[in-house]
């Protein structure tokens, strides 16, 4: 007896394709390479030549090394400043499941995206703030390194050093709090808003009594900060008075 053949069976392995998310970190490597890295590259390499052809290296490494560190301490600070305001927000939301389909389509939990998308905000932010500061280094240098030129100035009486060496870094310092101040707050006022303990009404705004201790304690510790430097820079006025009385 012949047996009937078999049909030949051949085994395929299905093929994965490349997943969205994988394509969308490549495009986001790729602009950063092309818009930060390479830029950055190319900069450094025509002021290291410039400066080795005037035999100026060590200008060049000390402002290397200043940036470096303004950028990493700075970048801390910031990303350490914005994301604890943002977790802060953050603890306890509960955001609605969203229908991607009116029928029985699938279900997208909004929620389990927030602490990704806070990290990745306070990451962007640190960032941007770091270069920003990091590009101040001189005047960083000339707080650090700055010497009184014992020459006072006529109304209040304070060495003109001060405001040669040390007020452009307090003013610096103090618009790069503020800066951060606001899009911390910001950022959670809209934390807040979708747990609801923040609700836009059409004529008034109702806040919650813990987003209200939140959001007024970082503005207030700025002012009272800025205030305490203010006065303890500013002279009294009677003392103002009184050199102006003697000239």
């Amino acid at each position: 007896m012949t047996s009937s053949p078999r049909p030949f069976r051949r085994n395929v392995t299905p093929v994965r394709g490349v997943r969205p998310r994988r394509i969308l970190l490549a495009i986001l490597a790729a602009l950063f390479l092309v818009v930060v890295v390479f830029p950055w590259l190319a900069s450094f390499a025509t002021d290291w030549l410039w400066f080795t052809e005037i035999h100026f290296e060590s200008v060049f490494l000390t402002s290397l090394v200043a940036r470096s560190l303004l950028f990493v301490l700075t970048g801390l600070v910031a990303f350490a400043f914005v994301y604890g305001n943002l977790r802060s927000a953050r603890q306890g939301i509960d955001l609605p499941t969203l229908i991607m389909d009116t029928g029985n389509g699938p279900r997208l939990d909004v929620s389990r995206f927030i602490p990704t998308l806070v990290l990745v905000v306070s990451g962007v932010v640190a960032f941007v703030a770091a270069l920003a500061l990091s590009a101040q280094w001189m005047t960083a240098l000339m707080f650090l390194h700055g010497v009184p030129v014992r020459e006072a100035e006529p109304v209040f009486g304070r060495d003109i050093g001060f405001y040669l060496f040390t007020l452009p870094a307090i003013s610096l310092a103090l618009a790069a709090v503020v800066t951060l101040t606001i899009v911390a707050l910001v950022g959670s006022t809209l934390l807040y808003a979708t747990r609801g303990t923040i609700a836009f009404l059409p004529r008034r705004i109702m806040i919650g009594p813990r987003p209200s201790r939140h959001l007024e304690r970082d503005p207030r510790d700025v002012l009272r900060a800025a205030r305490v430097h203010l006065h303890e820079r500013t002279p009294a006025p009677s003392r103002v008075r009184d050199r102006c009385w003697r000239r």
